[in-house]
């Protein structure tokens, strides 16, 4: 009888722990692990094989595994750096250093190429699963771009492809956990166009070039891709005529657009042309009035 009593016990353990080794138990700890310690606190890498062995295919357990790794990757440092700004940021600090001369440090990461490997394979393992959660496929993207810092090839060429699956129409994005208008997609990609230009290094600015091409294609009724165009001619070309035939282009089809006019000033006046700066001045004036 006790035997059997042992047995009985052992059982109900093994129900127990079956029961407490459910997905959203697992999830529910995961989520508390990485509110207090981090992507990559004790205990989450343990809790993250345990989620991975009842739900290998779960999307959210793959982007924790994304998460660990990437976070594990990452280090940064403060360097000093032959230049005034780095991917669009001010220095942390600037000393002098024996001679006088002025040395500007910042904070530069670094990616350790195995773990930042792993993080790449946990993501791209849950895009496979889960092929209409763009989340998943901005997470693979956004990685890249911060690896890759100022020259973007594998960013840029996801970013393509991404697009040009877009324009298929087959996939109804999910984000969020909501359905995405095709508007929504267009307003995801104008900020990555945001971020590469505010980047400002010649990689950067070229690929925000060559996506906003793409993208005006994409959504014709999307002036800001063209703005964009106009911007990359202003700011990394210096071709300011150009610019200012895209800047026109704009306004054509919106003549109080804001953008297209307060870049319509600077090109001007860098063509010395003050008279034209001014009527685009002007016109920006009586936008300004009108707020």
């Amino acid at each position: 009888m006790k035997r059997i009593i042992t047995i009985a016990a052992l059982l109900l353990g093994c129900a127990v722990c079956g029961a407490q080794d459910s997905v959203e138990a697992l999830q529910e700890k995961y989520n508390r692990l990485v509110r207090t310690l981090g992507y990559d606190g004790v205990g989450v890498e343990t809790t993250l094989e345990r989620w991975e062995a009842v739900s290998p295919l779960d999307g959210n357990m793959l982007e924790g595994w994304f998460n660990f790794w990437i976070t594990k990757s990452r280090s940064t440092e403060a360097l000093p750096l032959d230049r005034q700004t780095y991917l669009g940021q001010k220095p942390l600090v600037s000393l002098k250093d024996s001679t006088g001369r002025i040395v500007n440090y910042f904070q530069v990461t670094n990616y350790d190429d195995e773990y930042f490997g792993k993080a790449a394979s946990a993501i791209e393992r849950a895009i496979a699963a889960h092929p209409d959660n763009l989340g998943y496929r901005l997470e693979r993207i956004d990685a890249l771009m911060a690896y890759e810092e100022g020259t973007p090839e594998l960013a840029l060429d996801a970013l393509l492809k991404l697009i040009q699956e877009d324009q298929k129409g087959t996939v109804r994005w999910i984000y969020g956990g909501d359905t995405l208008q095709r508007s929504d997609f267009a307003d995801l990609m104008q900020q990555y166009c945001y971020f590469l230009f505010q980047a400002d290094e010649p990689g950067t600015l070229d690929a925000f070039y060559t996506i906003s091409q793409k993208l005006f294609k994409s959504y014709p009724d999307k002036l800001d891709f063209l703005c964009n165009q106009g911007s990359y001619f202003l700011k990394a070309k210096g071709n300011y005529k150009k610019a200012l035939k895209l800047f026109e282009d704009v306004l054509k089809k919106d003549p109080e657009n804001r953008n297209a006019l307060t870049n319509s000033v600077i090109a001007a006046r860098k063509m010395g042309k003050k008279e034209l700066a001014g009527k685009y001045h002007i016109r920006l004036a009586k936008l300004n009035e009108g707020k």
